[in-house]
């Protein structure tokens, strides 16, 4: 996982979530927002969600809800 988010952040060295709202319900906590960033130079951003699952402190689930496409539709454009 860190070799992942390694080579994200070499992609999109300015990569950020805005949080807008957060619930919490037992061992389970829901989150909504926006993520975004550039990559080549070029800004891109998404509303986005994401679910964790707790159990002893740690993190045992991990979901990540958003539209890649504009990521996807960048990419694709450095790569024709």
């Amino acid at each position: 996982m860190q070799n992942g988010w390694k080579g994200y952040f070499a992609m999109c060295p300015d990569y950020w979530v805005r949080i807008d709202l957060a619930l919490m319900d037992r061992n389970t906590m829901l989150v909504s927002g926006e993520a975004g960033g550039t990559i080549n130079g070029k800004p891109w951003r998404t509303p986005a969600a994401w679910k964790a699952v707790f159990h002893n402190a740690h993190i045992v689930e991990w979901h990540l809800f958003a539209d890649n496409k504009p990521v996807y539709d960048i990419l694709s454009r450095l790569n024709p």
